[in-house]
């Protein structure tokens, strides 16, 4: 029987934490993904009388994507621990040292490209090391962490809590927009309709809402929500996006929804406003370029991937786009068609910090002083690669 590489080891490893009272830490991506895979593990251990995880989420606007420095100075004194890294690390080489010599004990489940290396511990749980072929390969991190839940609880995982994770499972995977093939297809086609029972304010608020009224399926109710509240803004630790999921009374998940709303209508003016600018300027100096490479000019890093994802749509080109933050530029990239952009930056690799993602999305981190030979180089590699379409 298919099986993901590492799981049961990762569960076994968890369930050990849990029968000898082990600090955990659950540290996940601030976005959907990683939100619905936090509360789902947390649920799991919870379940098995394990003490409730220090959770933690990665911030966007103020630290890095991922593990990152600045974190792991606010947990090191939570060591030693269990450190369970969630939809993110897999690129985290420098990060996961580093939290290894403060004393965690780092285990990665992911499902964001393999950068031909992993990081050194002992456990990590990404599909992507597998097959292509096997039903897994394109599991989102809920969908790998809802399997992990699983094989963690076996017959102790009562009806109500595995509908409830799966119904969160699905929620993840339409928000990822993964392939809808292997076993994204079963959670999606399971889980999507368990939404609409859900016990969880926040979900049913889904299908009372006047701004879904009008929708006329489930998928179509879900994904308008997902497209207001899946940012990476936090509160604290926590991600606004976990903790409107987790709200405890309808009148709490109403008024953090309202919240997402008024934060939605400032987020794409800016978006609108920064992505027509853009369009002016590339229209004017790469029209005839294979790539999009444009600074930001220390524009606001979050608005960064929703700008770059409108004008990968507007020209159909590879867009690559960044702004100075803590001294260097950061970026996000955008992918048509089957352009691979994690690749493209594995090629121009010596000219990088740290890069990451998917094929069609993801992230990068260079010194100004390599921009010039950044663009030269991205733009080398996609000339090549349309010379062999042609």
């Amino acid at each position: 029987m298919a099986e993901i590489k590492n799981l049961k080891k990762l569960a076994n490893r968890i369930s050990k934490a849990i029968a000898e009272k082990e600090r955990i830490i659950l540290y996940g991506d601030s976005d959907m993904d990683g939100a619905c895979s936090v509360i789902i593990l947390k649920e799991a251990i919870c379940s098995l009388g394990g003490d409730s995880p220090i959770i933690y989420f990665s911030d966007r606007k103020r630290e890095e994507h991922g593990i990152n420095k600045k974190a792991l100075d606010f947990l090191k004194g939570k060591a030693p621990a269990l450190f369970l890294s969630l939809d993110c690390g897999i690129a985290n080489f420098r990060e996961v040292e580093l939290a290894k010599k403060l004393g965690f004990e780092v285990a990665i489940a992911d499902h964001h490209n393999i950068q031909g290396r992993i990081p050194k511990v002992r456990i990590v749980v990404n599909p992507k090391q597998g097959s292509k072929n096997s039903p897994f390969y394109h599991l989102a991190a809920a969908g790998i962490v809802f399997k992990l839940a699983e094989a963690i609880l076996g017959r102790k995982l009562s009806k109500t809590l595995k509908e409830d994770m799966l119904a969160l499972a699905a929620l993840a995977t339409l928000a990822e927009l993964v392939q809808e093939t292997g076993e994204n297809q079963k959670i999606l086609e399971q889980g999507l309709p368990l939404l609409e029972s859900s016990w969880r304010p926040a979900v049913r608020l889904f299908f009372s809402s006047s701004l879904t009224k009008n929708c006329i399926s489930t998928r179509e109710i879900v994904w308008k929500v997902i497209s207001i509240i899946n940012i990476t803004s936090k509160e604290g630790v926590f991600s606004e996006t976990y903790l409107f999921l987790n709200s405890q009374t309808p009148e709490e998940a109403r008024l953090r929804f309202e919240e997402f709303l008024r934060k939605g209508v400032e987020r794409q003016a800016k978006i609108g406003e920064l992505t027509e600018e853009l369009k002016k300027k590339v229209s004017f100096m790469e029209k005839d370029s294979a790539v999009i490479f444009e600074d930001l000019n220390d524009r606001q890093f979050p608005i960064l991937s929703a700008v770059a994802s409108r004008i990968c749509d507007f020209f159909k080109k590879p867009t690559f786009i960044f702004t100075k933050e803590k001294g260097e530029n950061w970026g996000g990239f955008r992918m048509p068609f089957e352009e691979d952009g994690v690749g493209a930056l594995a090629s121009c690799r010596q000219l990088l910090r740290r890069y990451g993602g998917h094929p069609a999305a993801g992230g990068f981190y260079f010194e100004n002083k390599n921009k010039e030979k950044l663009k030269e180089c991205l733009a080398k590699h996609f000339n090549k690669n349309l010379h062999k379409s042609v």
